[in-house]
């Protein structure tokens, strides 16, 4: 009797594997998936903050503009002038020893960054335009005498340097005439000054500025009438 013959299919080298006639083939193995890690983000550089140029400083830079032309910058009063002849030493990041300089920087703009302790030195051309506006803040002072206790209270106010501008700026002269100034019981420091070109009217009155500084609270202007 012969048996049947079985016929064996081996695969060529390198498969080792043998399949029997008559039976179904291996399923055929599948590579396990690779996973491929995602190449890392690069990080976007932070944007430098946006910086502001606050009232302060932009009459500062416009005055240096125009050759420190005082005529043309319509400065009409010593706290305008003392505000605007610190902007240099601020701009170097003087450390201010009187606060209510430091506090009238910080509010324009986020530009004021006090570093050093020694006023620093300035170029020829800004020093020459800071001395006329200390010659010109003396003169002002004589016309427009705010009380020293008002005029610290001033110039650590921010908005009311902006409102003084706007003041100063509408007029080719200065604005201010016969100034009168006064304290109340509780502290509070008032200046009254009337237009210096007003005609009064048929009642034999004119118009106005008003500023009210109180000890703890910014100050209050008017420019009434």
């Amino acid at each position: 009797m012969h048996l049947p013959r079985l016929l064996i299919f081996c695969a060529p080298l390198p498969l080792v594997a043998c399949v029997g006639a008559g039976s179904a083939p291996p399923a055929p193995t599948t590579p396990p998936a690779t996973t491929v890690a995602a190449a890392p983000q690069a990080a976007e550089p932070a944007l430098p903050a946006a910086v502001a140029k606050g009232e302060v400083r932009q009459t500062w830079e416009a005055l240096l503009a125009s050759g420190c032309d005082l005529k043309a910058a319509r400065i009409y009063t010593s706290v305008e002038a003392r505000a605007v002849r610190n902007v240099p030493f601020a701009l170097k990041g003087y450390r201010f020893k009187d606060m209510n300089l430091r506090l009238l920087f910080e509010a324009d703009g986020g530009w004021y960054t006090p570093q050093v302790d020694e006023p620093p030195p300035l170029s020829p051309v800004e020093s020459d335009c800071v001395e006329r506006l200390k010659t010109l803040e003396a003169e002002l002072h004589k016309a427009l005498p705010f009380p020293e206790e008002m005029a610290a209270r001033m110039i650590r106010d921010h908005e009311l340097f902006v409102v003084l501008r706007m003041w100063s700026r509408s007029h080719e002269a200065s604005p201010y005439g016969d100034p009168r100034f006064s304290q109340d019981e509780e502290g509070t420091w008032r200046m009254w000054s009337t237009y210096a070109d007003c005609t009064p009217s048929e009642d034999g009155e004119c118009g106005g500025y008003s500023i009210a500084c109180p000890s703890e609270t910014p100050c209050e202007s008017l420019a009434a009438g």
